[in-house]
């Protein structure tokens, strides 16, 4: 396990408890020192999430901040303050939008993209294509609703952009709009948590949003989810 190391009077990194050998990125650099706040928050989700494999190997990719810490190193390292991400293309597959056809569960679970998109909001058929030049012109999703969640996008911080790129791989691509909005702050944690396993398809079809609501992985997960919301909120990390 890991343990605070301050640095200064205002930041700190974390070292391991045995041998004050400092926490390594997915490159195998040191992560650079933060805030102390964020060292903290941390070295909290460290104690509190499900951290270790069935061999007991320490896995730190489990935790999302860790995860946004170690690509904000690796681009600070490479001196890169700007990271592109454009979202257009992929949001022809989104499931807040293409929702299945009796998606009563589906429908009440992606309030918070209808409310967003009032009278824009559309529901379209599942997007079975593998490139957008493979669809048809009216199976698309219109110009104007990707370029709104693109306009997010851009607005954001390196920090959250990166935040945005790690989860929609971590949820498959699923939604890129759950995602921003979360992001944003548009739609509470648990709400984002619950919409996301029923659309990504952790559940048998059928599944009902208060089912799920019961599930101590899926709670686990508004926790983890809560904690990094927390960290993304925060507004110094160096």
């Amino acid at each position: 396990m890991y343990k605070l190391q301050r640095i200064d009077g205002d930041h700190a990194i974390l070292v391991s408890a045995d041998e004050n050998v400092p926490l390594l990125n997915h490159s195998g650099d040191p992560i650079l020192p933060v805030a102390e706040d964020v060292a903290k928050m941390l070295l909290n989700d460290f104690k509190k999430g499900d951290m270790y494999d069935e061999d007991e190997n320490f896995i730190p990719q489990r935790s999302y901040i860790y995860c946004n810490l170690s690509s904000l190193t690796a681009l600070k390292l490479e001196d890169e303050e700007e990271y592109e991400l454009d979202v257009t293309e992929v949001m022809q597959w989104d499931r807040a939008f293409r929702l299945q056809a009796d998606g009563g569960e589906e429908y009440a679970a992606v309030k918070a993209v209808r409310d967003f998109f009032g009278e824009d909001y559309i529901n379209l058929p599942l997007n079975y294509a593998e490139s957008v030049e493979e669809m048809n012109d009216e199976d698309k999703l219109p110009d104007h609703i990707a370029q709104r969640i693109q306009d997010l996008v851009n607005d954001f911080n390196l920090k959250e952009t990166m935040a945005v790129d790690m989860l929609l791989e971590h949820f498959q691509m699923t939604s890129v709009a759950l995602v921003v909005l979360w992001v944003k702050q548009k739609i509470s944690t648990s709400d984002f948590v619950y919409a996301m396993v029923l659309l990504t398809g952790y559940f048998d079809a059928g599944t009902s949003l208060e089912d799920i609501k019961t599930v101590k992985w899926v709670n686990n997960m508004v926790k983890k989810m809560e904690r990094f919301g927390q960290y993304l909120a925060s507004e110094e990390i160096y």
